[in-house]
């Protein structure tokens, strides 16, 4: 059985559209559970970059080297 039972149709022109869909596109996140999210009151952040993983992980690096 669905957990959200609960369907709530939502009218948007599309200067609303556009902006919830580059809003999604920075979260990372489906549209659903973006939404979700903002109705709960948390707070949203951008997806990091596609490198900033390769930061992390050079700057780990770094910081093991030091402590040698």
């Amino acid at each position: 059985m669905r957990k959200r039972n609960h369907i709530i149709p939502l009218h948007l022109n599309k200067k609303e559209l556009a902006h919830l869909e580059t809003q999604v596109k920075q979260s990372g996140l489906p549209r659903e559970e973006f939404l979700r999210t903002l109705i709960m009151g948390a707070e949203l952040r951008a997806k990091p970059c596609d490198h900033h993983a390769d930061l992390l992980h050079k700057v780990a690096g770094l910081c093991n080297n030091a402590n040698q």
